[in-house]
């Protein structure tokens, strides 16, 4: 049991040692966390770690202040989009869920638009799966309008 001269010091070690890795910096393990992540998605071949990888994102995309714009700025959306033409519908609805909690991230809400404008189709997908899950209405209201504009699909 410590003694009442060393609580001050414990509690002084203690304030500085923030998060759950005491003597590390959490920024550069949540990094190397994300990009496992993103690098699973990436070069994964099976079905199963994809859409496992994809529910990660998800959780992440909406749990945590930051970590959306890390995963835009290492282009997770543009992977996650490319897995909503996978021919498996389990990883399609996992990718689809994550991309709608990114959506609310403005860098990836245009990115999203660009990307939505090139393949139409993908909407319908992003769409089918995020009825039940949140997407950015701010997204919604903008592809409605270029819609509306009958903006020729950027190619």
């Amino acid at each position: 049991m410590a003694s009442l001269s060393t609580i001050p010091a414990i509690q002084q070690r203690d304030s500085q040692n923030t998060g759950c890795f005491p003597d590390n910096e959490p920024a550069n393990i949540a990094a190397i966390g994300i990009r496992t992540i993103v690098d699973t998605l990436e070069r994964s071949q099976t079905h199963h770690a994809l859409a496992l990888a994809a529910d990660c994102v998800a959780c992440l995309a909406h749990t945590c202040a930051g970590i959306s714009a890390a995963l835009v700025s290492i282009d997770a959306d543009g992977v996650l989009f490319q897995l909503l033409s996978s021919s498996v519908d389990l990883v399609q609805s996992c990718a689809a869920v994550a991309l709608g909690y990114l959506s609310f991230n403005h860098v990836a809400e245009r990115q999203f638009l660009r990307r939505c404008r090139k393949k139409p189709h993908l909407v319908g997908n992003l769409l089918l799966y995020t009825r039940k899950h949140k997407i950015s209405p701010t997204f919604l209201a903008r592809w409605k309008h270029s819609q509306e504009l009958r903006l020729p699909p950027i190619r």
